[in-house]
């Protein structure tokens, strides 16, 4: 490989490294996690380390400057150490090391062997040993450091941690990278011809990239598995609710169904049996109020029915509920549907809002309104309108809402739907449009 391509390779890690760093701090502000606030600290450690070490070609100062000179026994090994100490710390956070009471002591105890190795080195410093003297004693360390690091390995892959065998393999990698890093080190100072002396970190640097892929696998696996898991619970949350919702219906169906049948039922036979006209009118009420307690109850059992989910199933029944009413109240009605109705899912929020307004509208118009008629109109085009018309003798919405006829709870229920509601009102009669969008 040329020197040339060696140079740029050199250049595109820094760039890469510093990239990935910025990237992750603005990740780890943005979620407040731990684990990326590590790893941003760990890569910029990383970058200004390769920086130092490659300072002639990266920012044009040769390692031989009293400021580089400076920086290389000052500060190059606390840097190492503390990048280490920060990787470890990602490590522990992201994959939940702590519950692992074996491998988390492991981790504390390399923590341990770097910062006493911190204390060594500036001691060292400190006594001016002879550089061949603290050399030997780093590499000891270094070594130390590395078989702790592959034993982390070992174990974080042999308690088979989720999403632990990414950065176990990227710790392995840069363990191995390392290694043949540190042989072209000792082999260029008997041959400096041998193959990447003048670029003895290219092997460390490789091993960084791969630790960087492997994390990011293992930062995309885990967001899937986030996400799935998420999915799961919503769809177990949405059959629970379902299941809650079958219950009820069942039980208002078959419990509080008989009771009030049952109510109605003992209402009547008493109301024959009676001779007194008061008691008669009595019972007449609480059959009258059994029977509007039950169509309710019904109402209330179509809407938890989730068979009934579809626009179509609605507009259906709509104009089934408002034929019964107005044949109860002795009143014509008419239709106008659309032919095609395009098939869309409708939440039970949506059906009890939109049911009721119309049911409203209905019989408000029978109790009020003196009509022969009434209309039920459905247009579908970007919106759902749904008129009710009917040719009684009007009235002035103004003066109604001061009335508290229950013409608030329409702009209640619009606003719910959000959705805009219109009342046209004259002598001929009253229009009441209602209009919601189709999402």
């Amino acid at each position: 490989m040329s020197d040339f391509a060696l140079d740029s390779f050199y250049v595109y890690f820094e760039g890469a490294i510093i990239m990935q760093a910025l990237l992750f701090l603005c990740i780890s502000i943005l979620f407040k996690k731990k684990s990326f606030l590590f790893y941003t600290l760990y890569l910029f450690l990383l970058a200004i380390y390769y920086l130092i070490n490659s300072s002639a070609l990266l920012i044009g100062i040769p390692a031989q400057s009293p400021l580089i000179h400076f920086f290389i026994v000052y500060l190059n090994m606390p840097i190492v150490m503390l990048f280490n100490i920060f990787y470890l710390f990602f490590i522990t956070s992201f994959l939940g090391l702590r519950q692992y009471r074996h491998i988390y002591l492991l981790v504390k105890i390399i923590i341990t062997v770097i910062v006493v190795s911190f204390v060594v080195y500036f001691s060292l410093v400190g006594f001016r040993l002879p550089s061949v003297i603290i050399v030997t004693i780093l590499n000891v360390i270094n070594f130390v450091g590395l078989v702790g690091g592959l034993l982390l390995v070992v174990l974080i892959i042999r308690q088979k941690i989720q999403f632990g065998n990414y950065v176990a393999a990227g710790m392995l990698f840069y363990a191995i990278a390392s290694i043949g890093s540190a042989i072209i080190v000792v082999l260029r100072k008997s041959d400096p011809t041998v193959l990447f002396a003048g670029h003895p970190l290219f092997f460390v640097k490789l091993g960084v990239f791969a630790d960087m892929f492997l994390y990011f696998i293992a930062l995309i696996s885990k967001w899937i598995n986030t996400e799935k898991h998420i999915a799961v619970l919503a769809i177990e949350k949405e059959f629970a609710v379902e299941r809650e919702r079958n219950r009820i219906r069942i039980d208002l169906h078959d419990d509080m169904g008989a009771g009030l049948s049952r109510i109605r039922y003992m209402s009547t036979a008493m109301k024959k049996g009676s001779k007194d006209d008061a008691m008669k009118k009595d019972f007449d009420k609480l059959i009258a109020g059994s029977d509007e307690l039950v169509d309710k109850m019904n109402d209330i059992i179509w809407i938890l029915n989730n068979n009934n989910e579809t626009l179509e199933d609605l507009i259906y029944y709509i104009r089934s509920q408002c034929s019964e009413m107005l044949d109860q109240a002795g009143i014509n009605f008419d239709y106008k549907l659309p032919e095609i109705i395009p098939l869309k899912v409708v939440s039970s929020e949506e059906k009890r809002n939109l049911y009721l307004f119309i049911k409203e509208a209905v019989h408000n118009a029978i109790k009020h309104a003196q009509a022969t008629k009434i209309s039920l109109s459905v247009q579908i085009l970007n919106s759902l309108k749904i008129s009710v018309a009917d040719n009684g003798k009007g009235f002035n919405p103004e003066k109604s809402k001061l009335k508290g006829n229950g013409l608030g709870n329409y702009q209640k229920r619009m606003d719910i739907l959000k959705g805009t509601v219109i009342i046209q009102s004259n002598e001929m009669g009253t229009v009441v449009i209602l209009e919601v969008p189709l999402l």
